[in-house]
């Protein structure tokens, strides 16, 4: 069985491995004080707009950023398919945050939608009596792959700040994104643009771990003790400082990302030519497509995918990629399409 239903299946890549087991018996101070912690942040700063934290998942630091953030009465607006909103189990909503949902464009939300949300908000005469939006939540590169270009994110900061929003990106797939064939977008101009974000390496080559950028000086106060109080503040980060060490050197994680895209793109290219319906307009190394059910049935013989819905006529799956996605196994999908 050959799986492409998500980017995470396989371990770590080997040079992480590697110097983890060089460095094993290296005593290290920790709590984010170890040499290689500290090397790591050196090396990702001159990247990023932002103080760095590594943290050990996406849903943490979701819940992490948003208890921070947010008083009791504050929300967030984000859209129905947001992570926050169908795959987190409530976390959002067992911080004391409701998560307000918007229309979104093939999983991007879009500046005026948001201000229009706003706006309404504002003049509600009954607003008194309702959550009060303060945080806007998006995703690099979004739940159907796509990404957000330079004018589309530069247009919803310029709102998020008009209107004393916290704009926070959900980067669980942002190596992805950044290396997407369509990306205009440095890592220091979006993490400029954004209040946090983060670089999820535990799809892209980690054994776990997200190194969070945190571009706004209310949320970087005291934020140590912030980590420490939600039970996310690791003794041993020296593994952490470590697998971000080597994912960055040479830039490694963004390679493995790109290969991960090209890959993608030859299985796009393939499902095109053999006239299946593409249903989102995905970059990076997610790809949504409709199969019809019987030949469905076929493939999960040989292949695993996320099945997103289905009837008794069509489904439509995610095939998804990942830092380690090999010729063999794409050209096996390839070929059986």
């Amino acid at each position: 069985m050959i799986n492409f239903n998500c980017d995470y299946l396989e371990g770590v890549h080997p040079n992480i491995i590697k110097k983890i087991s060089e460095t094993n018996m290296v005593q290290q101070q920790g709590y984010g004080f170890d040499d290689y912690t500290i090397e790591a942040k050196k090396m990702i700063k001159p990247l990023v707009e932002g103080d760095i934290w590594f943290i050990h998942g996406s849903t943490a630091i979701n819940k992490l950023i948003t208890k921070t953030a947010l008083k009791p009465f504050e929300s967030i607006i984000a859209s129905s398919k947001a992570h926050i909103n169908t795959l987190e189990t409530g976390a959002i909503e067992d911080a004391g945050h409701k998560i307000e949902t918007i229309r979104d464009e093939d999983g991007l939300l879009n500046a005026k939608d948001i201000e229009d949300f706003i706006i309404k908000k504002e003049n509600d005469p009954s607003k008194f009596h309702k959550p009060k939006p303060k945080m806007v939540y998006i995703t690099n590169a979004s739940e159907t792959g796509t990404i957000y270009t330079k004018k589309r994110l530069t247009e919803i900061s310029e709102v998020c700040k008009k209107h004393g929003l916290f704009l926070f990106m959900d980067g669980a797939r942002l190596p992805y994104a950044i290396s997407a064939s369509n990306n205009d977008l440095t890592l220091k101009e979006l993490t400029s643009l954004v209040d946090a974000t983060y670089i999820g390496a535990t799809k892209c080559g980690a054994m776990f771990g997200e190194a969070l950028i945190i571009n706004n000086d209310y949320l970087k106060e005291d934020f140590r003790y912030n980590i420490k109080c939600s039970g996310m503040l690791f003794a041993k980060t020296r593994f952490m400082g470590i697998q971000f060490t080597e994912l960055f050197r040479d830039n490694l994680i963004f390679k493995l990302a790109k290969k991960a895209n090209d890959q993608a793109d030859r299985i796009r290219r393939r499902l095109v030519e053999k006239g299946y319906n593409l249903t989102s307009a995905s970059t990076s190394n997610l790809i949504f497509v409709d199969i019809p059910v019987e030949k469905f049935l076929e493939l999960r013989e040989a292949f695993n995918m996320w099945v997103m819905s289905y009837d008794d006529k069509i489904c439509n799956v995610r095939i998804s990629t990942s830092w380690s996605t090999n010729d063999a196994y794409v050209n096996e999908l390839i070929d059986n399409l």
